[in-house]
């Protein structure tokens, strides 16, 4: 019998270059830049749409384009009845959020008519309606699913995040809270060629439709050595009462050599820069010149006049 040479495949795909990327890139020593911008930049001088737009469309928009953007947006914020209605129809089923989030992709894709495009313009616009809509499908999802509680509809009175925070609480958002929300999102908005972006490449790549592709991401997600790992930390902080019980914890884990979930990312070996704008962010002293985080649009509106 011939011998057989076989090919050390690295697991995880670490170290192996299976595309590029122009959206983002990563660094060990700590650094995320998006689009040439650093993610620290982006995260205490601009907000979601600004920032989602820069990834989309490859540049920081003008105040014109980032106002048309708004109200593209805003227009594709509402979802058909009959998606709440089988929502209720899911209660006390064994759902996880993320299963939620793929159950109302695949249902925005069902409600549109024109679902397969593939030129720049049109998933362009698909992108924008994935955006707006799995919004409100995550926040009335989640009220009709898990709380037994009524669908708020989207108010075109609010941003990206106070809209979340709105359709979630049914209540008008803080501001300190929604920037927090904000800043969330950009932080979290792109990451080099992880698990879920590979999936959705991979997906793409046969030509399959956009939504297809964001729910193949969204399934990448849900590993709890993925996005799903966030949901695990989450659910360890909740448990804590106070930073006392939280510091005994942590310490007790680590003399027992046991492993602690956490919102960072194994490529930084210095530390994370999310969680070190994440820190600052928690700070009341950070959000006072966002206390009229709602008036930004308005405030666009007016430079678009003048």
């Amino acid at each position: 019998m011939e011998n057989v040479n076989y090919i050390k495949a690295p697991k995880g795909l670490e170290n192996v270059i299976v595309d590029k990327s122009s959206i983002s890139v990563s660094d060990p020593e700590g650094k995320l830049i998006y689009r040439g911008y650093s993610i620290d930049d982006l995260a205490n001088n601009s907000f979601f749409e600004e920032v989602a737009y820069l990834i989309l469309k490859g540049h920081i928009p003008t105040h014109e384009e980032l106002i048309d953007f708004i109200s593209l947006l805003k227009a594709e914020r509402n979802v058909p009845q009959e998606i709440y209605d089988l929502f209720e129809k899911l209660k006390g089923k064994y759902l996880t959020p993320i299963d939620m989030q793929k159950i109302g992709v695949a249902l925005i894709a069902a409600y549109d008519e024109s679902w397969y495009v593939q030129d720049t313009d049109g998933l362009f616009l698909k992108a924008i309606k994935i955006i707006s809509k799995l919004a409100t499908v995550t926040a009335n999802g989640y009220r009709i699913i898990f709380k037994d509680l009524k669908p708020v509809e989207p108010s075109n009175e609010f941003m990206h995040a106070e809209n979340f925070l709105y359709m979630l609480t049914g209540t008008k958002p803080n501001p300190f809270f929604s920037k927090i929300l904000d800043i969330t999102m950009i932080l979290y908005m792109d990451h080099d060629f992880n698990a879920s972006t590979f999936t959705t490449r991979a997906i793409a790549s046969t030509l399959s439709d956009i939504y297809s592709a964001i729910l193949g991401g969204l399934s990448a997600l849900k590993g709890p050595l993925h996005g799903g790992a966030n949901e695990k930390a989450a659910e360890m902080v909740i448990k804590f009462k106070n930073p006392e019980e939280a510091e005994k914890y942590i310490l007790e884990s680590l003399a027992k050599k046991e492993k602690i979930m956490g919102f960072g990312h194994r490529v930084y070996k210095k530390f994370d820069p999310r969680s070190e704008i994440a820190k600052k962010a928690f700070s009341k002293k950070f959000v006072e010149r966002y206390s009229k985080f709602s008036d930004m649009l308005s405030v666009m509106e007016k430079l678009k006049k003048s």
